[in-house]
């Protein structure tokens, strides 16, 4: 009866070690997955902070490739958010769609974007300025 009542306690003490062990990896994992939630939020650094230079060069490349579009949305950034002008313009669509971080931050700010654009395309002319003077050959 005294072996039997010892392997009992022995059990109960490792089941319990392996539910509390279970208990804290949940705590952890909940925990981390709260901080994944709140880093994606405004005012948080992106996961990957290249990725919106990125889509920025590349909203800046489809600007210069479409320039009476660029000079409708500079007007009027709120168009990016317009239904009805995305349904005239099947590229625009699929930019936004290849690029959804693009997409969510003109739905939150078209003015933003559109000002930050304004400003990446003047840090280029100036880049581009500086080159020229420094006799450097610049890619066209």
């Amino acid at each position: 009866m005294a072996k039997t009542l010892k392997y009992s306690l022995i059990v109960m003490a490792v089941l319990g070690m392996i539910v509390l062990g279970a208990g804290a990896a949940l705590a952890q994992d909940s925990t981390a997955q709260g901080a994944a939630d709140q880093a994606v939020g405004p005012g948080h650094p992106a996961e990957d902070p290249g990725a919106r230079a990125e889509t920025m060069q590349s909203w800046d490349h489809y600007m210069r490739q479409n320039p009476e579009l660029r000079q409708q949305i500079m007007k009027d950034p709120s168009l990016l958010n317009n239904p009805d002008f995305l349904a005239k313009h099947p590229e625009l669509q699929k930019f936004e769609s290849e690029h959804p971080d693009f997409t969510k931050a003109v739905q939150k700010n078209p003015e933003r974007m559109m000002h930050k654009a304004a400003h990446q395309e003047k840090r280029a002319a100036a880049r581009h300025a500086q080159r020229n003077q420094n006799g450097r050959p610049t890619k066209q």
